[in-house]
């Protein structure tokens, strides 16, 4: 997003990232945590450099994304002109359930994560910032390679990539995928404040091509990391994931494709579609596993740090006190 256009709509600034302008990509500052209920959640991020991103409608919140399109109809409905109830349709369109999310959180010791996500006696995964920007900038490993009697540094893999399927028939087609990553939004005045602009600016620039779409794209894209202020504590930041057939000249839609990057886990006897971010080193990027102030079995502490210590001798395990704070 050019800087002029930045200027044009000022409630933006508050969710882009300073240094790239990149509405819905804002870079974090600081640490981010990922809270789990299940030890084996934990055993398989630091022994696998796994993590899940479920598919939105399978969430705990299963109005994840519909929640921000309903937002942008409450202020839809204070116009009554034919361009924004076009608007309003494209965006409808453009904004599918076939997301796939990422949570965190800013804090590394909230009442409300515990006591709604993990049950008091889950873990709290320490993530420095580095991991968002990694995955984002597709930073590489450094490699040494013994070539010419000397050794040389190259590039290998990426550090933090999509898993893809193995052994599949040829015929599956390939995929694409966007992504997103910002700290979610939960004042509903600023919400509206956003879509509001955004519509105003693209009535004043209808007949702008260039201008009008770029708006566009912005509206569908901020809507996505609004979420109703009844879960402000959660201050959750979001990596979202869009995925989509890389054949989209074919006449044929099918969801074939996701077959090389989704799995499917088991939960109260149902099937809970997700895909799968493997880490090159995992324990380059976690900073401590904290341990919820309902979890006091006896050797919890030391069997964790038993296991970590296998890995890494730099990744803290802690006991989380009990939050002061009441929801």
């Amino acid at each position: 997003m050019n800087n002029g256009m930045l200027e044009d709509l000022p409630h933006l600034k508050s969710i882009t990232d300073n240094s790239t302008n990149q509405v819905g990509i804002v870079l974090p500052k600081k640490s981010l945590y990922h809270y789990t209920p299940s030890v084996s959640a934990v055993k398989n991020i630091v022994s696998n450099g796994e993590l899940w991103l479920s598919k939105s409608t399978f969430m705990n919140d299963k109005f994840e994304i519909s929640y921000g399109l309903s937002v942008a109809k409450e202020v839809f409905d204070e116009y009554d002109t034919p361009l924004v109830k076009r608007i309003a349709e494209v965006l409808s369109k453009n904004i599918s359930d076939d997301y796939f999310i990422l949570c965190f959180s800013g804090n590394s010791n909230s009442r409300f994560l515990w006591n709604y996500y993990s049950n008091k006696n889950g873990y709290a995964l320490e993530f420095k910032p580095e991991f968002i920007s990694d995955f984002i900038n597709s930073e590489r490993r450094k490699l040494l390679i013994f070539e010419g009697a000397q050794y040389h540094e190259t590039l290998g893999g990426r550090k933090i990539a999509l898993k893809e399927q193995c052994n599949l028939p040829a015929d599956i087609p390939g995929y694409a995928y966007e992504y997103k990553a910002n700290y979610v939004l939960y004042d509903k005045a600023e919400q509206t404040g956003i879509i509001r602009e955004l519509v105003e600016y693209m009535i004043k620039h209808e007949h702008e091509i260039s201008l009008f779409t770029q708006a566009g794209w912005l509206l569908s894209s901020v809507i996505l990391f609004f979420k109703d202020p009844f879960f402000k504590d959660e201050e959750e930041y979001r990596l979202i994931i869009k995925t989509e057939s890389s054949n989209t000249h074919s006449p044929i839609k099918s969801n074939n494709y996701l077959r090389r990057i989704v799995n499917y886990r088991e939960k109260n006897n149902c099937l809970i579609p997700y895909l799968t971010l493997t880490m090159d080193n995992p324990c380059e990027y976690i900073e401590s596993i904290g341990i919820g102030y309902g979890n006091r079995e006896p050797y919890a502490k030391f069997s964790l740090e038993d296991f970590v210590s296998v890995y890494s001798k730099d990744i803290r395990v802690y006991e989380v006190q009990a939050p002061l704070q009441m929801y």
